[in-house]
């Protein structure tokens, strides 16, 4: 783990406390439910530009993280790594890189699969990464 990272994760909990002064954009969100719909009916576009059906993994666990090359939880991708070795063919990690949260996955898609290779031996999926729109709700990464 690199010193910014090392720094970034010691600061996070101080970072979480002051987020609170958002609680009322949350409460907002929450009152303006969006339709549920199953998540087997969505698709993402994996970082290999290769299509993913999430009807396809029907039978599976699968854990949904957000993901980021540059932030003090970086070292994540190896313990989710060995979590879906552990689990291989009853679990799915779907990894969602994303540069909307404090610029912390900057590189392109081939960037990211590479530095997660490379330095974590990453081989559970990983997505595109995602690119919001300003004032988008950051909680839609799926299409339908």
């Amino acid at each position: 783990m690199t010193i910014k990272q090392k720094l970034l994760k010691s600061i996070n909990p101080f970072l979480m406390k002051l987020s609170g002064l958002k609680s009322d954009r949350i409460k907002t969100n929450i009152q303006h439910k969006m339709p549920l719909v199953s998540i087997y009916t969505l698709k993402a576009m994996k970082i290999n530009n290769q299509l993913l059906l999430l009807k396809d993994l029907k039978g599976k666990k699968i854990l949904l993280v957000n993901t980021a090359s540059d932030c003090g939880y970086t070292g994540q991708y190896e313990d989710l790594e060995k979590l879906y070795r552990q689990y291989e063919g009853k679990l799915v990690v779907l990894g969602f890189p994303a540069n909307d949260f404090k610029q912390q996955e900057k590189g392109t898609d081939e960037d990211i699969a590479s530095f997660c290779k490379i330095n974590y031996g990453v081989i559970f999926l990983l997505i595109k990464k995602a690119r919001l729109k300003k004032g988008q709700d950051k909680t839609r990464c799926l299409t339908g």
